[in-house]
Order: structure tokens, then C-alpha cells, then sequence
């Protein structure tokens, strides 16, 4: 058994931490839509949309995908070109 350099290990760690993507409340985009682009882009079901429209309109904010980066990034990039307002984050823990 080889041990790997400290470095390489948190190199891997960092490679495989998640990512998520945030949806942001506005006063432009009503529930429909929005629940709509969440179906096409995150692959929610109807009533995750409802809740995660819900929450984003309640809290100014909600995560609404988890996953590998390139994932997060190909929806937020889907959604952002529909207008929708949306960061990518890191998880962590």
C-alpha cells in the first residue's frame, strides 16, 4: 500500500466535494415559470418545484440541485439564459 502526499489527498477531496445550485427570489418571474424551469433544468418533480419556488419566495433564496460541478453549472447556465437569478456554490461541510 503507497500513501499519497498530503496535498493530493485534499486535491482529490476538493475535486469531489458537491456543488449546488441557489435560486434567488425576484419580482419579475411568476411561480409558473419558474416552476416550469425548475422541471426542465434541475429534473424536479411538481411538487419539489412548488416547494422549492415556495421556499425561494419566502426565504429570498432556496438550493434547488445538488451535484457534480459540471452539472450545477450546465442548469444554472439553462436557467440564468431564461432570466432566472441563480448562483453556484460549494458544499461544504
Amino acid at each position: 500500500m503507497t500513501n499519497q502526499p498530503e496535498e493530493h489527498k485534499e486535491t482529490r477531496k476538493e475535486q469531489s466535494s458537491p456543488f449546488e445550485l441557489i435560486l434567488f427570489n425576484d419580482d419579475y418571474h411568476d411561480f409558473d415559470f419558474v416552476i416550469e424551469k425548475l422541471k426542465e433544468y434541475c429534473k424536479h418533480t411538481d411538487e419539489q418545484a412548488e416547494q422549492s419556488a415556495l421556499i425561494a419566495h419566502q426565504n429570498g433564496e432556496c438550493s434547488v440541485l445538488v451535484g457534480s460541478e459540471e452539472k450545477i453549472e450546465r442548469a444554472g447556465k439553462g436557467m440564468a439564459k431564461e432570466g432566472l437569478t441563480v448562483d453556484t456554490r460549494k458544499v461544504t461541510a
